[in-house]
């Protein structure tokens, strides 16, 4: 027996040895793994989140194009070089084309087969290009007297019970968020200014909400595939998941024998379900995504920016200027043409998102044998397998110096139309790039600048005393949240 116990463990350190040497063997650097956990030990126990975990690994190694990592107990990759970056997302996406995020293979799996994690290449396609309608100039310009809606529920609000007190900035703009989301998704009036306990923005609250076992839930889609699909372990919880299909089902029946034409995006749905010969559940699963995607990253960078406009003034005042001055040649409206005259919004949005990426980290999965680029010293180029995790670190690639100087500071003047011209193409990742690109983006875009630019129109954002700066939850590790309030206040103009 005792020889046996011996036998058994001079095995298993053979196995470590040799499965844990994998990437030194290729001569590609790497940092210390440990057992069974291989690199993601801090991640896993909720101690510290994966995209800061994988900026210690970007600076460990600073003139490499790629570091090695072990995602548990297979090597992964994690990218450096933003040419390469470029070629894994773009140039040679027909290699990655997949998202490294595994759901459940249960079918009553809200988020299985959304266009996030869709694993069937050509229905991903066919798919997209009927969201991609969905957004298209025309339809935005529809949607904006609904985006207007909501601002001015927002607005009344702080008017009225918000001025001159603490305001938790992510509360404020969550209500918003989920107002406007469903309003433009289902033509749904949600009361969330007037209800605190309104149903859309508890369950979105649920959804979102940082704890450990939320954390638990996507760190295993993220990092432990093999144990999703063998318990069918969902994403979300089950209350969610059944509130958002009672209500959607319930939405689409309202919507039998009558009559009235809706122009929203759950119509748009149902016409394509028609067209194609689509599931229910499909159409549900399609609307709830955009529930989901549409909500908490417009909600998050505006949280953000309005954070960030309370600690620098004299930035909130050059947003000021530059919104008080068109709006006046727009016979002082903030219409959809007004809105789109305002490069300086823009620029703020973008170095918010930029300090504050909704998403920390990108993962892809290989898919092709690919070649990466020859490493000093190496004999030969590492030739990446289907099934390989690929990990972009967004955060790491927005703070680096080289592409932004004092990187921590808040400074929208980098994203003027000169210097954009100079950054490399994919050194500024908000939304991702090449075909899976975030489908609604523009959609984000414009309901975060009618939100941004109405609120420094009617009040001034003043720094409440009781603020502190931001901590990283890492409990959250899909998401930019933080472990303290980001609180402000408003002041009238």
């Amino acid at each position: 027996m005792f020889i046996t116990v011996i036998l058994i463990f001079v095995l298993v350190y053979f196995w470590k040895k040799w499965n844990y040497g994998f990437w030194n063997r290729k001569g590609v650097p790497t940092p210390s793994p440990t057992f069974l956990v291989g690199n993601l030990g801090p991640a896993l126990i909720q101690r510290e989140h994966i995209g800061i975990l994988a900026d210690k690994w970007y600076k460990m190694f600073p003139n490499l194009p790629y570091v090695g990592f072990y995602k548990h107990l297979y090597p992964a990759i994690l990218l450096r070089d933003v040419e390469l970056v470029r070629d894994v997302m773009i140039k040679h996406f027909s290699s990655f084309s997949l998202n490294d995020v595994t759901t459940s293979e249960d079918p009553n799996d809200i988020f299985g087969g959304t266009p996030f994690t869709e694993t069937n290449e050509q229905k991903w396609r066919s798919e997209r290009a009927v969201l991609t309608s969905i957004f298209t100039k025309n339809k935005l310009k529809a949607m904006y007297s609904l985006m207007q809606h909501s601002t001015e529920k927002m607005i009344n609000f702080i008017d009225h019970e918000g001025c001159n007190i603490d305001v938790d900035s992510k509360s404020l703009t969550s209500k918003y968020a989920v107002g406007n989301i469903v309003r433009c998704i289902f033509s749904v009036e949600t009361n969330c200014f007037k209800d605190p306990k309104s149903q859309y923005r508890e369950m979105g609250r649920k959804l979102f909400h940082a704890s450990f076992m939320s954390g638990l839930r996507i760190s295993m889609s993220l990092f432990f595939p093999s144990i999703v699909k063998f318990f069918s372990m969902p994403v979300t919880t089950k209350d969610f998941d059944q509130w958002a299909r009672k209500f959607v089902k319930a939405n689409i029946k309202s919507r039998e024998n009558i009559k009235t034409d809706y122009d929203d995006v759950l119509q748009i749905l149902l016409n394509f379900q028609n067209k194609m010969n689509a599931s229910e559940d499909r159409v549900i699963t399609q609307a709830i995504a955009f529930y989901v995607d549409g909500y908490e990253t417009s909600s998050t960078t505006l949280a953000f920016a309005l954070w960030h406009l309370a600690q620098y003034p004299d930035i909130q005042n050059t947003l000021y200027e530059e919104v008080a001055t068109i709006a006046e040649k727009h016979q002082n409206t903030l219409s959809y043409e007004t809105i789109n005259e305002m490069v300086y919004l823009d620029m703020v949005l973008q170095e918010t998102m930029r300090l504050n990426p909704v998403g920390l980290t990108m993962q892809r999965i290989c898919t092709k044998p690919y070649a990466l680029p020859k490493l000093p010293g190496q004999k030969e180029a590492v030739v990446l397998q289907p099934g390989t995790s690929v990990l972009i670190p967004v955060y790491s690639i927005h703070h680096d110096p080289q592409f932004y100087p004092d990187p921590y500071v808040f400074d929208p003047m980098r994203f003027t139309e000169e210097k954009r011209h100079k950054l490399p193409k994919c050194a500024h990742l908000p939304f991702g790039e090449g075909p899976r690109i975030c489908v609604g983006r523009n959609f984000g875009m414009m309901q975060m600048k009618v939100a941004l630019a109405s609120i420094v129109k009617n009040f001034k954002i003043i720094q409440s005393p009781n603020s502190k700066s931001y901590t990283i939850d890492p409990r959250s590790p899909l998401l930019f949240q933080t472990i303290d309030r980001l609180l402000i206040r408003f002041e009238k103009r």
